[in-house]
């Protein structure tokens, strides 16, 4: 799956058509043939594509465009070809009696997820409502957060509705809103940054708070590589302005969350140089911490 993803990453590079490999679509066949017999985890696994983040860490240049689009067509792709068995086996795992936290059950909830992900992947209203339906009658939370987990890449009226349901019930429980805080964080929506800042500002979200600003700023940065990596910029600026925040309060944290660009070097050269402006703009900062000087000036190096 790695060695078709960078291949046809270098295709979307070269302008040339995406195809998917008739081994891919073969192998993903075989693997859905086995979910009767198989260990639902391990077919999990295998059927789970690298995120975007580790495909980036196997390349020389880092090609933000090229990955996010290289995997959002083998995804779909693969959801068009294989319909019909990820569909049979999501709907065979959704009839699962009592909540059970044995091996194999959470394994069985896993694969459920992985399946429900390529079905939501052709954006149609049947699988958005299927989702949705996970949500809304599943009480273990590896359901709702997987639904949830779909649903946040999708620009629909479900999505919104599954949101606000989810703060409604846990807005008092902390552990349980960081999970809603990092779901919106990851959303490959066009409009995740302006989300992210406003929730900065969310009753819910203490801005001093490590627990807090790893669920939501963290995770933005580290795990939404289509996002952070704006090509205007946007990201780079909003996590340095956290940095400088943070910096005479929680050196730390700080230096933990700059350390986001510690490979600024292997990004195309559009997002090396927005990216050394604001590491730039950091080091220059009067009264920086040691702990933050210590990792930009390493960076730039």
């Amino acid at each position: 799956m790695i060695r078709i993803s960078l291949e046809q990453i270098q295709r979307f590079q070269n302008n040339e058509p995406f195809n998917l490999a008739s081994e891919l679509e073969n192998a993903f066949r075989s693997l859905l043939k086995q979910t009767a017999e198989g260990d639902p985890a391990l077919l999990a696994l295998a059927l789970s594509f690298p995120n975007e983040p580790y495909l980036g860490e196997l390349m020389d240049v880092i090609d933000v465009e090229a990955i996010h689009e290289t995997r959002k067509f083998l995804r779909t792709e693969l959801a068009q070809k294989l319909q019909p068995e990820f569909e049979n086996t999501y709907l065979n795992f959704q009839k699962e009696g009592p909540f059970k936290i044995d091996q194999q059950s959470m394994g069985r909830r896993s694969l459920k997820n992985v399946c429900l992900g390529y079905l939501t992947e052709l954006e149609s209203l049947e699988f958005r409502k299927l989702a949705q339906t996970q949500f809304h009658k599943n009480e273990n939370m590896t359901d709702v957060a997987g639904a949830l987990g779909v649903l946040t890449h999708l620009d629909c009226p479900e999505r919104e509705t599954a949101f606000s349901a989810f703060e409604n019930r846990w807005r008092k429980n902390t552990v349980v809103m960081d999970k809603w805080f990092a779901l919106q964080a990851i959303s490959s929506l066009p409009k995740t940054l302006d989300n992210v800042q406003n929730l900065t500002s969310h009753p819910a979200f203490e801005k001093n708070n490590p627990n807090k600003i790893r669920a939501l700023i963290s995770t933005f940065s580290r795990f939404n590589q289509l996002r952070f990596h704006a090509g205007d910029g946007s990201g780079y600026e909003f996590i340095a302005e956290q940095v400088l925040r943070l910096d005479p309060l929680n050196p730390q944290i700080a230096a933990r969350l700059v350390s986001v660009f510690n490979n600024w070097k292997k990004f195309t050269e559009t997002h090396k140089t927005k990216m050394n402006y604001q590491l730039q703009k950091i080091v220059k900062t009067p009264k920086l911490s040691g702990d933050v000087f210590e990792i930009v000036s390493k960076a730039l190096g």
